[in-house]
């Protein structure tokens, strides 16, 4: 079933709220959360990340805004980290946030 919605003299915050409602968005597409994509136990990618707080082949800790993301596992390796991206590669344990 389809919705139909009128784009007249609204602002264009409201026409921004309104396409997002016809093609069914997050009303805040672009917040502050990080976005964390898991790939089986050997590799995590987040994006989203504000830094690195702790590091060693065991632990990786990083900052993705209020809570803190710990990563355990084994062979832990940052193997990419551009931007607010970050790639984490080994034997991955368990995860945590704090």
């Amino acid at each position: 079933m389809s919705k139909k919605i009128k784009l007249g003299r609204q602002k264009a915050k409201e026409k921004v709220k309104l396409f997002g409602l016809a093609f069914q968005i997050p009303s805040d597409p672009f917040s502050k959360l990080a976005e964390i994509n898991i790939k089986g136990d050997k590799e995590i990618i987040i994006d989203g990340c504000y830094g690195i707080i702790e590091y060693s082949d065991t632990l990786i800790s990083v900052s993705i805004g209020k809570p803190t993301l710990k990563i355990m596992g084994f062979d832990l390796v940052v193997s990419d980290y551009f931007d607010s991206n970050i790639t984490v590669t080994g034997i991955i344990k368990s995860i945590e946030f704090c």
